[in-house]
């Protein structure tokens, strides 16, 4: 089948490739059947991009994706937020989504640059033109040489950042009430993790209380939230609720 295919793209328009793979491959199908109906709309929005990318240039598979790359596209969808279901999904699959209510689940074992740390490390080019740089592999940190040492410390700064925005991500799509879950296990929760993110944030802010079950919780007070600036005019300020037990628990509530 991969050779028929590789035949087929040097002969057709990316949309047309794109739409053999999708329908008589049984791409658009399977992709369904894995990911759930909420993919056909980045299904089809890639499709009608094909359709725009054949109206501006000129038609090519490679440049189709090398514009694909440069345009970085978002698509945004409909929650549907009053359909009566439950839907369990990642951070990533949430994008451009938005519900009444959100549990933010954070299992609190992931490293935050990763469960495995960037090991492809871009280094610079000596003596060659500025913006010249190569592609190293890098095994132990102990054996780094020459610029690895601080090339590899860009890359997991880059993938903490990377998770931080995710943090974000989750974190925005809520318009009610947002639920930050995190549990203990046996082994400690890495320092920085998305839990730890939101408690340290917003702890200082918080009044530790008892609620009627005799538990330890932190209210957030609204007097102690202030305008960025002059020009930044506070809305209603959220109610905020932090607990404590053996998995901690914060709640986000917007009234």
């Amino acid at each position: 089948m991969l050779d028929v295919l590789a035949q087929k793209a040097h002969t057709s328009s990316p949309f047309e490739f794109y739409a053999h793979v999708l329908g008589a491959r049984k791409g658009r199908a399977r992709i369904l059947s894995r990911l759930g109906t909420e993919a056909s709309d980045p299904l089809d929005e890639f499709l009608n991009l094909a359709l725009v990318y054949e109206q501006r240039e000129t038609p090519s598979l490679q440049g189709f994706l090398n514009w694909i790359r440069a345009a970085q596209s978002e698509v945004k969808r409909d929650m549907e937020m009053a359909r009566d279901e439950v839907r369990v999904m990642t951070v990533h699959g949430a994008k451009g989504l938005e519900a009444r209510n959100v549990i933010f689940i954070d299992h609190t074992t992931t490293r935050a640059e990763g469960a495995h740390p960037p090991r492809l490390l871009t280094v610079p080019i000596a003596s060659a033109p500025p913006g010249a740089t190569a592609l190293i592999w890098g095994s132990r940190r102990d054996r780094d040489v020459g610029p690895m040492s601080q090339s590899r410390a860009q890359a997991l700064e880059a993938a903490r950042d990377e998770y931080r925005r995710l943090l974000y991500v989750g974190l925005t799509r809520a318009a009610d009430r947002l639920l930050v879950c995190g549990a203990r296990g046996v082994n400690r929760a890495p320092k920085g993790c998305w839990h730890d993110l939101v408690l340290t944030a917003l702890q200082p802010l918080s009044e530790e209380i008892s609620n009627d079950e005799g538990k330890s919780v932190a209210l957030l007070q609204e007097h102690r939230l202030q305008p960025r600036d002059k020009h930044h005019r506070r809305r209603n300020t959220p109610r905020c609720r932090l607990g404590s037990c053996r998995g901690r628990h914060s709640r986000h509530r917007r009234q």
